[in-house]
């Protein structure tokens, strides 16, 4: 237990009925030090002047992705979300191989991202890639503001 920010840096202690309840982040294989993707919380009891651990750690996504649902014929989906001051929210959607996906927005100081290695073009208030493969892609949403705010974009696949 403990660590270094992404890597088991302690995000909170505390004692709730008699045990002590330790939540620590935890980085993936996509991400570094600086950047967490889960917490982990872990349970002990004192027994016997040793700190044991009760059951199994519970492992939190930090960012869970909320899956885009496109009408029925529609290439393209407005969202609205509200997203705290240097933060970012996940949204993921599926398409085919080949197709190409721009995002576009009216807001400064938010950018977009997909958490698959694609080819991209980002642009001011755009974000354009070409899908490789079918399956799934996750779009990563970052609010560059000093503030939350509400931000809206499009998502069109064709």
């Amino acid at each position: 237990m403990g660590g270094d920010r992404a890597d088991g840096g302690l995000v909170s202690a505390s004692i709730e009925n008699g045990l002590l309840s330790i939540e620590a982040n935890e980085s993936s294989s996509n991400s570094g030090a600086c950047c967490p993707e889960f917490t982990v919380t872990d349970k002990f009891r004192l027994t016997a002047g040793k700190l044991v651990g009760v059951g199994k750690g519970v492992r939190r996504e930090l960012y869970p992705a909320e899956r885009i649902a496109f009408d029925r014929g529609a290439s393209s989906k407005t969202i609205t979300t509200t997203i705290a001051a240097y933060e970012k929210k996940r949204f993921s959607f599926g398409a085919g191989a080949g197709q190409t996906l721009k995002i576009t927005t009216d807001a400064d100081d938010v950018s977009f991202s997909l958490r698959e290695d694609v080819e991209s073009t980002d642009a001011p208030r755009s974000y354009t890639a070409k899908l490789p493969k079918k399956g799934n892609y996750t779009i990563e949403v970052a609010n560059g503001a000093d503030k939350e705010r509400e931000i809206t974009f499009t998502v069109s696949i064709k």
